[in-house]
């Protein structure tokens, strides 16, 4: 028989509930880590506290901030100087609540490429527009582009289906 205890390879030497037990309550470096979003500048010193509180309450060892940029911007832009006053203040909120902290390099995914990505390959965004038509014949539309992230754009569906008699439903 060969069982692992945390940092141990024994033969022979452990139990089922060893296993169990340590599965129930890892050791410090075997706890599961999470992306931490910080939404569009979204931020603030309470919402910082709580959430790392909530993190170690689950169990978590650490977390990876992660920069988020939507279209809803919040007040705090990121690297400005009361963005890192916050990003501090997040590394001594986790020293003192016993969480680790990491942080995601640049806001959003924007390191994933580099100028060698032409834009049919890189990541995409999924986007749409609407046409309404009247009536059971068939028609010839043309429907508006949607929004194109970097001006690239490829139509992957066109959905047509008809729609309940009260407007207000979609």
């Amino acid at each position: 028989m060969i069982c692992l205890i945390w940092g141990n390879l024994g033969q022979g030497t452990c139990k089922a509930d060893d296993l169990v037990a340590q599965f129930k309550t890892p050791p410090e470096p075997a706890k599961p880590w999470t992306w931490w979003h910080w939404m569009s500048g979204n931020i603030t010193r309470a919402g910082i506290s709580r959430d790392l509180e909530a993190m170690k309450k689950q169990g978590l060892g650490g977390a990876v901030i992660f920069n988020v940029n939507t279209v809803t911007a919040g007040p705090i832009k990121i690297f400005s100087p009361e963005w890192q006053a916050l990003l501090k203040y997040a590394a001594q909120e986790a020293d003192r609540i016993g969480i680790k902290l990491s942080i995601q390099n640049c806001a959003g995914w924007q390191t994933a490429g580099g100028p060698w990505i032409t834009p049919e390959k890189s990541m995409q965004q999924l986007s749409w527009s609407e046409t309404e038509a009247s009536g059971s014949a068939k028609v010839n539309l043309l429907l508006p582009k949607p929004f194109a992230r970097g001006g690239y754009y490829q139509d992957i569906a066109v959905l047509a289906f008809p729609t309940p008699d009260d407007e207000g439903v979609r």
